[in-house]
């Protein structure tokens, strides 16, 4: 038997130990098995030999590379669509930053695409005046509108776009602001990637994160290195000279 001291303080260790047993396996959980896909189409090479070998897939024809970004144009009857990733996924979120040059219809993000050339999926888009989910496709191609709320997507304006499928649970953000979200679990697995449909737009940083997700994807760190912020004294200082010019 331990002497009571002694006693507290092995139980307070077990505790201890205990806890950080339950921290680790949920670090593991959520981060190692996790996997990232992602791809800043930074190298032209890269994506035209990732289209050879199928990596991107379904109607790469529509979707070139331009100015380290991806150029999709619909100029036909049909939407188009090019798509990455294994058809066995099923949780995950893509995130991605589109610019509309012209728009006349759509353009976004498939999720959970089970086939090429089939119409399953869920479309996450934006529009000149909506962002939407839609099961499938658009309602003229006969889709089924789960969510949608009012949107002006401005041309040669970029936003930053994520769509998350969990389970049964849709949610649509654009610029980091939910426009919208639905429930529905007709489609459980499938590639994702993305699609235009009356317009034209570039695609960018394509990141797509999930437990099943492998690693892979072309990304150059030095392309994403962000500036240093302007100290607080110095911008102080130039606006306060600023405002003295002006007098």
């Amino acid at each position: 038997m331990y002497p009571p001291p002694l006693k507290s303080l092995f139980i307070l260790i077990m505790k201890i130990v205990i806890t950080l047993c339950v921290l680790a396996a949920f670090i593991l959980s959520t981060t190692v098995w996790a996997g990232t896909y992602r791809d800043d189409f930074e190298n032209e090479k890269d994506f035209i030999k990732d289209k050879q070998d199928r990596v991107w897939d379904e109607d790469i024809a529509f979707f070139t590379w331009e100015n380290a970004s991806i150029k999709g144009m619909d100029n036909g009857p049909v939407l188009w669509g090019i798509i990455t990733g294994d058809y066995s996924w099923k949780d995950y979120t893509v995130e991605c930053r589109i610019k509309p040059i012209q728009n006349n219809g759509y353009m976004g993000l498939y999720l959970r695409r089970p086939c090429m050339g089939c119409n399953p999926c869920y479309t996450f888009a934006l529009s000149v005046n909506k962002a939407v989910i839609y099961r499938d496709f658009g309602e003229k191609w006969g889709g089924l509108t789960l969510d949608s709320s009012p949107f002006e997507a401005k041309i040669d304006t970029w936003y930053s776009v994520k769509a998350i499928v969990q389970g049964k649970q849709l949610e649509f953000y654009i610029d980091n602001k939910l426009v919208a979200k639905a429930e529905n679990d007709v489609y459980l697995t499938g590639k994702a990637g993305f699609i235009i449909d009356d317009g034209e737009a570039l695609f960018d940083d394509f990141v797509m994160t999930g437990p099943e997700v492998k690693d892979g994807g072309h990304w150059d760190p030095k392309a994403h290195i962000q500036p240093n912020p302007v100290e607080p004294q110095n911008k102080l200082e130039m606006t306060w000279g600023e405002i003295k010019c002006g007098k």
